[in-house]
């Protein structure tokens, strides 16, 4: 439920897309990181139109070996996907 079930059945229809804007603000502790950017949102409706939102998020990473994972990424604040 919630803005997550609203996201994820958005991209399983393939009505939603993201854009990062600029470079990310990364902060590392040891085997762990988080990537704050933000990003341009749109949605389209079921009728084809497209609404765009600006939003930021935070992505939550791991070191696995020699490479990073995303682990979540989740908005800051709310973004109003209608």
């Amino acid at each position: 439920g919630g803005l997550a079930g609203e996201w994820a059945s958005l991209v399983r229809e393939g009505r939603i897309s993201m854009s990062i804007a600029g470079a990310p603000d990364v902060r590392v502790d040891d085997d762990r990181a988080t990537a704050a950017f933000a990003a341009v949102v749109s949605v389209r409706s079921p009728f084809g139109a497209n609404r765009r939102r600006d939003a930021r998020f935070v992505a939550d990473l791991a070191r696995r070996g020699d490479r990073w994972v995303i682990g979540s990424i989740r908005p800051v604040g709310t973004v109003e996907l209608k």
